[in-house]
Parts: structure tokens; sequence; C-alpha cells
């Protein structure tokens, strides 16, 4: 195993894939998703390691992985997890190291969370946007479970972004996906379903902060307590208000990778 670092970026190169079984020596499993497994390392960085599906492989015929790994480490600030480090094994990837963040997947965000903690760091979470789109970086593949929160916002596994110079406003289009991802999840909206809030002056401010300006979340969050008739609006009171109801997306193409 040999292990060199440039400019704080790491890489190791293996000798025979069973020094992967050192690399994960007292790691802690963290889960898995269409691409990877990930590991938690004592170090306290995320090991994220490969594995044979049809995810991975549309990912590595898309890119020169070892290439598209050293760039999108130039990405990562305090909010965007990007690689620090990456694994290779007779000049192949096998995966890459990021910062490891104690924090739920907004999948899994606490029904008690109230609509406060949402947006306390929602402008740090636009700013770090905005730095990734001036890098002419497009995201791919935002869900809810690559969105983390634990009162900040975190977005990983950044693999199928891709560097693009041609459209006109990256800083719109991607704050675009993160805040209509996480306001659907915030609603239960299914991705093959359309979110219709019943009133017309929550919906206008509910699309206006999606599409046009991310400030429009606190008027859209103060004028839902207001409907609401409550000082303390959490997710769960959100939920079950029947203020909204969804409708079939008849644009939505299934996934059954």
């Amino acid at each position: 195993m040999k292990i060199t670092q440039n400019n704080q970026f790491t890489t190791i190169n293996l000798d025979s894939k069973m020094e992967l079984f050192q690399l994960l020596k007292r790691s802690q499993f963290i889960g898995y998703g269409k691409t990877s497994y990930c590991f938690k390392l004592p170090n306290g960085l995320l090991l994220k390691i490969y594995r044979q599906t049809n995810k991975r492989n549309e990912l590595f015929n898309q890119f020169d992985m070892k290439e598209h790994i050293l760039n999108l480490s130039t990405l990562n600030n305090d909010t965007f997890i990007a690689p620090k480090g990456i694994i290779l094994y007779q000049k192949g990837v096998l995966g890459y190291l990021m910062d490891y963040k104690r924090a739920h997947t907004v999948e899994k965000i606490s029904l008690d969370t109230k609509v406060e903690s949402l947006v306390t760091h929602i402008e740090k979470l636009i700013e770090d946007t905005y730095l990734i789109s001036s890098k002419n970086f497009l995201l791919g593949d935002v869900h809810n479970r690559n969105i983390l929160f634990n009162g900040y916002y975190y977005v990983i596994d950044l693999d199928f972004g891709l560097f693009e110079s041609s459209k006109k406003d990256l800083r719109a289009w991607n704050s675009t996906k993160i805040l209509k991802t996480i306001l659907e999840t915030i609603f239960k909206v299914k991705d093959d379903q359309l979110l219709i809030i019943d009133n017309i002056e929550l919906f206008n401010l509910y699309n206006a902060t999606i599409y046009r300006d991310y400030k429009k979340i606190y008027e859209f969050f103060e004028a839902y307590k207001n409907l609401l008739n409550t000082n303390h609006l959490n997710i769960r009171k959100l939920q079950r208000s029947f203020t909204f109801h969804k409708e079939r997306n008849t644009y939505y193409k299934y996934d059954y990778d």
C-alpha cells in the first residue's frame, strides 16, 4: 500500500484488494446506496467503496473516475462534502474518502423539527451552493438521502454532478434542485407526485421560494403559521394540517435500476 498526499488530497494505491480490509479495521458500517457502501473510519473520515451495480457502471461509463474525483475535490466547502482522497487498485478506482457529518438525511428528519430550525442556516446553504455554481458545477442525482440536516445542511454524493459551462444560470439551477428536494420532503411528496397547496397565497410563496427567490422561504413559513394560528409550527403539524393535496406527476419517469 502506497499513500501520497498532494494539496491536502490523499491518494492510496493498494497492492492487493485484501489491503482494503486493513483500511476497514475498526470501521463502522454506515449504509449503502445504488453505487456504494459507506464506512466510518477510526480517524473520523468516511470511506465510500463502489459496488458492482448498474448505477455504478453508468457512473463509470460517463466519467474518467480518477479525474472526476479529483475535480470533485475542488468543490469542498462547509456544505458540500467532496472527496478528500481516492482509493486505487491497478489504476482503477475502488472508492474515495470524505469528511463524515453527524447528521440525519432529510428523508429521516424528525417530525418534531420546527420550521424555524429549517431556515436558520438556509443562507449558508445557498451561499455554498453559489460557490460550487461559480465553479461551473451542475448538481446531479439530488434526493432526500444525499442532503443531510442537523441544524446545518450538508450535501453529499456529488458523483453524478458534472462541470458544465453552457448552463446560463447554474446558481438558480442548483439552488432550485436543493430547495425543491427539501420542501417536497417536508410535505412528503413522492417522486411521482406534485404538491398543490390549497391556499393560493401560500402556493405562490412556495413556488416563488423554489424557482425565484430563496428568501421567500421565511415569508412562506410565517404565512403558514398565521394560517394555522400557531407560533410553534413543526413538520408534524404541517403534514397534518389538511392545507394541501398531491396530484400525480404525469411527467415522472420511473427508474427501475
